[in-house]
């Protein structure tokens, strides 16, 4: 998994403290939330953070890997590989509405079967003890 979230690391010098932080534990809680359904999920150390955004690497079950763009309009997929932003960036170039997705979860169903399987799973277990 990656390392630490350090976020003073490849930030804009014009967000603030608390506007980094929010994204910080966002991101934080999408990956306690996912951890268990996903190979690997880390924040990206490569792609710099700031107030409006931060990128997020998933490895799925299927051993896929993606760099996700989580930002206030929403998830979407930045790049094929960690640390990618290529497909953001070539949609942005093309002015075409890139897919946005309201929820991680949502993304990860839309990217993942088996992700999906993971969580139904975990949920039958769970209602199964209540």
């Amino acid at each position: 998994m990656g390392n630490p979230v350090n976020p003073h690391k490849n930030r804009n010098p014009y967000d603030s403290d608390e506007d980094l932080l929010s994204w910080e534990d966002e991101a934080g809680a999408i990956i306690r939330d996912v951890k268990k359904h996903v190979k690997q999920i880390f924040v990206s150390e490569c792609l710099p953070s700031n107030s409006f955004e931060i990128y997020i690497n998933i490895e799925t079950l299927e051993s896929s890997k993606y760099c996700i763009r989580s930002s206030g309009s929403g998830f979407q997929i930045a790049g094929d590989g960690y640390d990618n932003k290529s497909i953001y960036e070539g949609v942005r170039q093309c002015e075409d509405e890139p897919e946005i997705f309201e929820t991680p979860y949502s993304l990860l169903s839309a990217i993942s079967p088996l992700y999906n399987n993971s969580f139904a799973q975990e949920l039958q277990s769970k209602l199964q003890n209540l």
